[in-house]
């Protein structure tokens, strides 16, 4: 199965239930409480994944208990970093069709090492708690979690997906999903990590992959 999710404004609650799913928190200036609730936009995926669903019949525990990890799970290698940040700036250069709109193509993002470790935040806790959504730990959301690095943001957004077997595969499908694409293409981004997580075998999905992408408040 494939999962991967955008949503738009706050948080989503939804759960997956097709194949193939999207999400992603779009760039704002903050989070209001009184936001009505986000869309959530299917799509298609280019690529294939041999992960497969939890059947509801599976008697396993829907809850299942927190494996350890060790302090480098979710950190990507200095190669991966390469690749990620080639993949991101590949679909950047040139203009993209986001559902209606088109996007023009804009700037290069850099790597930024706090981004990376608000996405690994979340990628974790994905796996951990066998759960997908922008919704993390207590509750927090990407604005939060970036906070908690030290990060000073004026602009965030979030891409997430499941069950893909390379960043390159990724990409392709956030570009397929409106959602997802506009966060790629927002011009004003210019930093962004990704994280890349194993599922384990009582997981639903084979992996988990998180985007941050954001504006530093000293852009101002």
């Amino acid at each position: 199965m494939l999962l991967w999710m955008a949503v738009l404004g706050t948080v989503s609650t939804a759960h997956a239930q097709e194949q193939q799913w999207t999400s992603a928190e779009s760039p704002r200036e903050g989070f209001a409480a009184d936001q009505d609730p986000p869309d959530i936009v299917r799509a298609v995926a280019a690529s294939v994944s041999t992960a497969s669903a939890l059947p509801a019949d599976s008697g396993r525990d829907p809850n299942p208990s927190v494996p350890d990890f060790s302090d480098e799970d979710g950190l990507l290698d200095e190669l991966q970093i390469t690749r990620a940040v080639a993949a991101i700036n590949q679909a950047r250069a040139r203009e993209q069709v986001c559902g209606n709109q088109r996007m023009a193509a804009t700037t290069p993002i850099r790597w930024d090492a706090r981004t990376m470790q608000a996405a690994r935040t979340q990628a974790l806790y994905l796996q951990r708690a066998n759960q997908f959504g922008h919704t993390g730990e207590n509750g927090t959301h990407v604005g939060e979690r970036l906070n908690a690095t030290g990060f000073v943001w004026q602009k965030v957004g979030e891409n997430l997906a499941a069950g893909f077997n390379s960043i390159e595969e990724v990409v392709i499908s956030w570009l397929a999903s409106p959602s997802h694409c506009r966060v790629l293409m927002t011009p004003e981004f210019n930093v962004a990590g990704v994280s890349y997580v194993a599922g384990e075998e009582e997981n639903t999905y084979a992996n988990y992959w998180a985007l941050v992408m954001a504006v530093p408040q000293s852009n101002r």
